[in-house]
């Protein structure tokens, strides 16, 4: 199975208004073909979908949310 990001991999989350940079220290696949990233950033561990998950910062996406 081909992932779109690899492990070490620098991401951002397409809704994180901060635009906090992660690191994929884990992939997940499971038997129905869902794939799972494990995200950490700082001392938090978070796990997303991969369209959740975007490799270019947006730096709008603070500027637009209030």
């Amino acid at each position: 199975m081909q992932m779109k990001y690899d492990i070490g991999q620098m991401v951002y989350l397409m809704t994180d208004v901060e635009q906090l940079a992660r690191m994929i220290v884990a992939i997940t696949t499971y038997i129905d073909g869902s794939v799972m990233y494990h995200l950490v950033c700082g001392t938090e561990h978070t796990t997303h979908y991969e369209v959740e998950i975007t490799e270019e910062k947006n730096i709008l996406m603070g500027i637009t949310e209030n």
